[in-house]
């Protein structure tokens, strides 16, 4: 095995003799997962020493056996024509705000997309073709204007706009197109006619079988980092199998705090959508009345993060098939002061910090906060937006915390 590929999972967290730069930050989280046991997807990094210098040849036998490992943790097979294992792709730089997209549902091939149709229905099947090509287009673009080569930069770049379009993407934030957009969509088309449509922008083959697609597009990454001004050795490149909220019986998805951000009740704050692949266009349910026996893994989860980053959290995570994922942790912005205090208040109670911790922990300046009333923006979701102008006193205002 190639000293600069590494495996992690559940069970298996990666040597603590490996520097933790080597991994990049989203590699550095994934492993947080697996060294604490939480049902972390399993996955690959290649890390910064060999992502930037990837030869395919010379890392095909290792990268196969480790979807393998994959493979048999997911219950679901790379490549499989009728149950295909899909795997994503984050490029992990060690800086907090990169350009590099995070790049989904490899594995989907012309000998694999049937199966995956039947599991999951024409239009959606499509849709995730369609978010493959978008994401790989952007890394096209990039290798494009890093060889000087305009015309088919420009060429890329309007076909992303085009694909963003049919998405509904507006941005980078994945927010849906509003009402301002009067760009006509395009007629949808079935996945294989979307593959036959921009395959001529990739590398040849490049949707002929599993292997190959990812094979090349670690190639492409790799030829993309070494260009990069961006990157200064500095990047690493993380694979892991993909899950779906939607994807069989007993399938749900969501996300939620660790506890209520507003009052700092030690209470799950989220929601969960059945059998939905996320939340848009969905019905979503309070977090707190999913299964139970998925509510004591979330609420064990939650407050595990809590004790080790001695802050409130944020966990996304995934059930397929019966069988609970984590996809991220992170941490939390928009929160109150009071909810704050009651966390550390508690992580006091409980001998995880002193005193001295609590009182270091809060700018003093936070404390003027708990005089004001703060709004809960879930509280207020759907409610009726008035539009107009401004109309009072020059130098009068009004002002309310918002979460």
């Amino acid at each position: 095995m190639d000293s600069g590929i590494h495996f992690f999972s559940q069970n298996t967290s990666i040597s603590s003799k490996v520097k933790a730069d080597l991994l990049g930050i989203r590699g550095r989280q994934a492993n947080e997962f697996a060294e604490l046991a939480f049902p972390i997807l399993p996955g690959i990094i290649l890390d910064t020493e060999i992502a930037s210098e990837i030869d395919v040849k010379k890392i095909k036998k290792d990268i196969i056996e480790l979807l393998d490992k994959c493979s048999k943790l997911v219950a679901k097979k790379y490549g499989d024509p009728q149950n295909p294992m899909l795997l994503k792709v984050v490029i992990s730089s060690n800086l907090a705000i990169t350009n590099y997209p995070t790049l989904h549902n490899f594995g989907l091939v012309k000998p694999t997309i049937d199966g995956f149709t039947n599991k999951v229905g024409a239009d959606f099947a499509a849709s995730e073709v369609l978010f493959l090509i978008n994401g790989m287009m952007m890394i096209q673009e990039r290798i494009k204007e890093l060889e000087g080569k305009t015309k088919e930069k420009d060429e890329i770049t309007d076909k992303i706009k085009l694909l963003k379009l049919m998405l509904g993407i507006k941005g980078p934030s994945n927010e849906l197109h509003g009402k301002e957009d009067k760009t006509p969509v395009p007629k949808k088309k079935s996945a294989k006619e979307y593959m036959d449509e921009y395959g001529k922008y990739f590398p040849k083959g490049f949707f002929d079988d599993a292997e190959s697609q990812l094979l090349i597009t670690l190639g492409e990454i790799s030829r993309m980092l070494s260009m990069d001004e961006q990157n200064d050795n500095d990047t690493a490149i993380v694979i892991q199998p993909m899950v779906y909220g939607n994807y069989g019986k007993d399938s749900c998805a969501g996300g939620f705090y660790s506890r209520n951000v507003v009052t700092g009740e030690k209470k799950l704050q989220g929601s969960f959508f059945r059998n939905k692949f996320n939340e848009l266009g969905a019905e979503g349910y309070e977090i707190n009345k999913i299964d139970a026996l998925y509510l004591k893994q979330l609420e064990k989860i939650a407050w595990t993060l809590e004790d080790k980053f001695k802050e409130i959290r944020y966990v996304r995570f995934t059930v397929e098939n019966g069988k609970l994922w984590l996809i991220e942790q992170r941490l939390v912005d928009q929160k109150s002061t009071q909810a704050d205090l009651k966390l550390l208040l508690d992580l006091q109670k409980r001998k995880i910090v002193d005193e001295a911790y609590v009182i270091k922990a809060i700018d003093p300046i936070r404390l003027n906060e708990i005089l004001h009333p703060v709004i809960n923006m879930s509280s207020v979701k759907g409610a009726k937006i008035m539009e107009g102008r401004y109309c009072g006193r020059s130098g009068s205002g009004y002002r309310a915390g918002l979460l």
